[in-house]
Parts: structure tokens; sequence; C-alpha cells
């Protein structure tokens, strides 16, 4: 099988990228499965949504705090 590759509109890319600026991180999956059954290869989003989930999940506790606990005698 032979790798399809073309080259995007400024105005498609400009669409791509306020869905995915817009988009809560909760979608962000269901997002990088449609556009990977339109065979459109968004290089580096898979990373952007796991930063992005380990940046939601470090606001959930007060980091000084816990390694003040951590540390403390």
């Amino acid at each position: 099988m032979t790798e399809r590759v073309s080259t995007l509109s400024i105005d498609s890319a400009i669409r791509i990228a306020k869905i995915i600026a817009t988009a809560p991180v909760a979608r962000m999956p269901m997002i990088t499965q449609l556009f990977h059954q339109a065979s459109v290869d968004l290089e580096g989003l898979d990373e952007l949504i796991e930063n992005s989930t380990l940046t939601n999940q470090t606001q959930l506790i007060d980091t000084e705090e816990f390694i003040h606990e951590l540390t403390e005698d």
C-alpha cells in the first residue's frame, strides 16, 4: 500500500487549527480519530494531547504542598 501525501490549502490548515485550538481536551481523541479516518496526519497532535492531559492532572493537586509533605521529617 502506498502512502498518499497531499498538501493542505491555507484555508484548510486554518480550519483544522481552529478546531484543535477550541476543542476541549476530552474531545481530542475523537477529533484525532476523525482526522485519521480522513487520512489526515497531523504530526505532533498525539504529543499535544498527552501533554495537555498531564498538565490538567498536575492542576488537580497543589504540587508545592505535595512535595513539602513528601520531604518533611
